[in-house]
Parts: structure tokens; sequence; C-alpha cells
């Protein structure tokens, strides 16, 4: 039974099937979290692991947007009287 990513996530494992020199080193799958467009940028993040059978580099899907600034509410003082 092949192993199945979870959403978000993929992995490379060495090609030890190379037929000529311009075949890729390495092949793998990444299972995408939600659809793309056609020319839209895919950020990913990539993880080197040893293994015995060759090196394999796991993927995660990097949608990481950033925090977004909370507006908090601000207190004013309106009447001019010194809050102290």
């Amino acid at each position: 039974m092949a192993y199945t990513h979870n959403p978000g996530f993929g992995s490379l494992l060495t090609n030890f099937d190379k037929k000529h020199d311009k075949a890729p080193d390495m092949t793998g799958v990444l299972k995408l979290e939600r659809a793309y467009e056609a020319g839209e940028e895919v950020k990913i993040s990539a993880w080197n692991k040893p293994n015995p059978k060759g090196m394999i580099i796991t993927l995660k899907e990097n949608n990481y947007k950033g925090g977004e600034q909370k507006q908090y509410p601000v207190e004013t003082n309106m009447s001019g009287d010194v809050p102290f």
C-alpha cells in the first residue's frame, strides 16, 4: 500500500530508476491544500531527512500569511481631565 500524504504535505525521494543523465535525481508528490490558478506561485518549505534507502526531502505547502494586526479600542479622555 502506497503512503498517502495529508493535504499540504509531500515528499521527494531519491530516483534510483534513472534511465539517462537528464532524468530527475528525485521524484515525489505534494498534495495541495487548496486550488490554485495557472501562474499562481505556491510557497513550499522543505526538510532533508536521511534514510537508509537514500535521501528524503519532506515538503509542506506554506500558506502562512503573517499575523494580522488586531485593532484594539483606544481609550480617549474628551473631558480634558487628567486621568490620575
